[in-house]
Order: C-alpha cells, then structure tokens, then sequence
C-alpha cells in the first residue's frame, strides 16, 4: 500500500488490512466512528472521523498484530495491542 492511500471505511466489516479498529469498553455502548484510516509516513497512521468525535467515549483503540512489514516481520509476541482511553462526562455544580 503507498503511503497516503486509504485502506478503508472503518463501517466495513472485518480488518483486513487496516491497521486498526475500536472496541467499546465492558459495561458501555458499542459505537462506530466512521472514517479513513491513511499512513502519513511510514511509522504514523492518522485516522479521520467522517463526523464530529463523539463526546462520553470509552473505547479500546486495538492494533491489527497480523499485519507485516515489506519483508515479512511481524510484531514480537506479547507486544501490547490495545490500549484504552476514556472521556469522562461533563458535570457542572
């Protein structure tokens, strides 16, 4: 794939190629971000929402592990491939 090609929507189904997908946290809504995910170089992966970031999120961002580089390397085992964020809700007193 040449750098600044788009893999994919991010509504499609499976992962393919993309380099990564979200995952809802336990306990909260599943959601879907639609978007592109494009490399900007060959280390940075940039992905942009087709909507406005949605707000109260708690998702998992989880790494593609079977993807490989140009000469077939692949991650080490037990690198870590999902890391998690949170957006607290807003609250006024």
């Amino acid at each position: 794939i040449a750098l600044g090609s788009d893999w994919k929507d991010s509504t499609e189904t499976g992962l393919g190629n993309a380099p990564f997908h979200f995952e809802s946290c336990e306990g909260w809504p599943t959601f879907q971000v639609p978007g592109k995910a494009r490399w900007t170089t060959t280390s940075i992966v940039r992905f942009d929402p087709n909507i406005k970031w949605p707000t109260d999120l708690c998702f998992g961002l989880v790494v593609n592990a079977t993807l490989m580089t140009y000469d077939g390397v692949g991650l080490l085992p037990g690198t870590r491939t999902r890391w998690s964020y949170d957006s607290k809700r807003l609250e006024m007193n």
